[in-house]
């Protein structure tokens, strides 16, 4: 399975090193560490989601809070995947309702 990581040239955000269907996803509530699973939504209907053709959209239960909604978008200006949540201002807001924070292995992918 791969791993979501945090993009050391770009603070805050996170990026894949490959495509896949299954991410894992560490995040820290309270005093435990924990993970959830990012899985892509295949039959989502792009212009309704407001998502571009390339985008891929992904879901992940975040703190037992409910569902919640990510996406998965290449910029070939910096030849990287990135992920954004679709809501960050209420992903920010369980966030701080909950004390979560995320954590992960950085990387630096360095351009072609």
């Amino acid at each position: 399975m791969e791993k979501v990581y945090f993009d050391r040239d770009f603070r805050g955000s996170w990026v894949v090193k490959d495509l896949s269907d299954i991410y894992s996803f560490k995040y820290i509530q309270g005093d435990e560490e924990k993970s959830t699973l990012l899985i892509w939504e295949k039959g989502i209907e792009h212009s309704e989601c407001g998502l571009g053709k390339d985008d891929r959209l992904y879901i992940a239960d975040v703190g037992g809070c409910g569902d919640f909604f990510f996406v998965m978008r290449y910029v070939p200006e910096y030849s990287k995947t990135f992920l954004y949540a679709k809501e960050p201002l209420e992903l920010s807001k369980l966030l701080k309702e909950t004390g979560i924070f995320f954590v992960g292995e950085t990387l630096a992918i360095e351009k072609l």
